[in-house]
């Protein structure tokens, strides 16, 4: 699930456990590289009942520059828990 600055704060706050958000840049070519990783972990895991309280999100920093400095992303990619 995309997330913007508009629904940020509304979406992982409604996780009843563990949210993971990545933040990336189009631009970035390691964000690039790792993607497929971060997309087959995802997939991984929503196939398991233990993890049915995990929600994973991505933030486009290019997209959400404050969203991005507001949680303290100075590095792409960045991978936050919550």
């Amino acid at each position: 699930v995309e997330l913007d600055e508009s629904n940020f704060a509304a979406e992982v706050g409604a996780v009843p456990g563990l949210a993971v958000v990545e933040f990336y840049a189009p631009w970035c070519r390691t964000c690039r590289s790792v993607a497929p990783v971060f997309a087959r972990e995802v997939r991984r895991m929503g196939a398991e009942a233990r993890y049915e309280r995990v929600r994973f999100f991505k933030v486009n920093f290019k997209e959400n520059p404050r969203l991005a400095m507001r949680e303290r992303v100075f590095a792409l990619p960045a991978v936050h828990f919550y």
